[in-house]
């Protein structure tokens, strides 16, 4: 990334409590002692379009873009209750917590976002939205199956309903101890 870009993406904050619980789910994971990256608590969101680096003297066309993307856009819910594996479980490397209720309404919005900021995007990559949350990247994990299995064991605390009342322009920033995200834009749907 240049000094004169950010790399940023479009996403959704979950609320505290949702972040809490997978904190408490890292937490009691931790003693697997399985080489396991967990995404800090703080960082745990929703994307609907990972957008790249972008040069800053583009942000403002990219923020009034994305804020006229989604003026017709209607608040709605989420809800969280089960978990997955990229790109499948025997050969997991990103485990995640998925959307069910909300999902279609998610892919619209990914879809419409995908549309309007693709003159923004260095990723041009277009992949399959699924709407998820990652909560860990595995490395070398020598015993994944333990891992997948205590988290299936927990999957009831990690129910949650989420009212989806804005969506974020957020800016990674790389640190020592990994990225940081934060919000730039926060786009109030009604």
């Amino acid at each position: 990334m240049k000094n004169n870009s950010m790399r940023v993406f479009v996403g959704i904050d979950l609320d505290k409590n949702i972040k809490d619980a997978i904190n408490e789910l890292r937490q009691d994971l931790r003693s697997c002692n399985e080489d396991v990256r967990w995404v800090e608590p703080q960082n745990a969101h929703l994307t609907l379009k990972f957008i790249g680096d972008v040069k800053s003297d583009k942000i403002d066309d990219l923020s009034r873009t994305l804020v006229d993307t989604l003026k017709d856009v209607k608040a709605f819910t989420i809800k969280i209750d089960h978990f997955g594996c990229f790109p499948n479980e025997k050969r997991a490397q990103i485990l995640w917590l998925g959307v069910s209720t909300g999902a279609k309404k998610a892919g619209h919005i990914a879809e419409m976002l995908e549309q309007r900021l693709e003159p923004f995007c260095s990723d041009k990559n277009k992949k399959v939205f699924l709407p998820h949350i990652t909560i860990a990247k595995a490395r070398n994990v020598k015993d994944l199956n333990r891992v997948i299995a205590l988290i299936k064991e927990r999957k009831h605390i990690l129910s949650f309903q989420q009212n989806v009342s804005s969506i974020i322009l957020f800016k990674s920033v790389i640190s020592p101890s990994g990225a940081i995200y934060k919000k730039m834009i926060n786009v109030y749907i009604s």
